[in-house]
C-alpha cells in the first residue's frame, strides 16, 4: 500500500470506528507514535503492540 492509500484508510476507519479492528493491516510492526501534545516530555510509543496498547 502506499503511505496515501494508508492514511486515506485510517482516516475513513477512524471516522466510522473501525480503526482499532484494523491497525494489524495499516500499521507496521515497527511503527512509532509521537503524542501531538508531548511538548518534549518523550511520550511515544514503538511498535504495534505499544500502539495498540494504548487504544485500548
Amino acid at each position: 500500500m502506499t503511505e496515501k492509500a494508508i492514511a486515506d484508510a485510517l482516516s475513513y476507519e477512524c471516522r466510522e470506528n473501525w480503526a482499532a479492528e484494523n491497525l494489524d493491516r495499516l500499521y507496521a510492526a515497527k511503527a512509532v507514535s509521537v503524542e501531538a501534545g508531548d511538548q518534549g516530555t518523550g511520550r511515544v510509543n514503538v511498535g504495534f503492540l505499544e500502539i495498540t496498547g494504548k487504544l485500548a
